[in-house]
């Protein structure tokens, strides 16, 4: 919950901020940009970018096991949460 208020101290809003249901690998090892950050000579990438196609797979593959009857959308939220 974030409370913002003016410079005199007057309460502006509250704001009730979602937080995160999942969690994915992220810090890849790439081979074009970032930092080092684990020390194996390859450059990490993190970040939501780094870490969706990863949650993204995990779906696809979630699909895939269940072919004959397809987990709704929902589903694959709920089962990953």
């Amino acid at each position: 919950m974030v409370r913002l208020f003016t410079t005199t101290g007057q309460r502006i809003s509250t704001l009730i901020r979602q937080k995160l249901e999942i969690t994915a690998a992220n810090g890849g090892n790439t081979t074009f940009f970032g930092s080092d950050a684990d020390g194996d000579g390859f450059p990490n990438f993190f970040g939501t970018s780094a870490a969706a196609p990863n949650a993204a797979a995990v779906a696809a593959l979630m699909q895939q096991q269940n072919r004959v009857t397809p987990l709704a959308p929902d589903r694959i939220v709920s089962i990953l949460e």
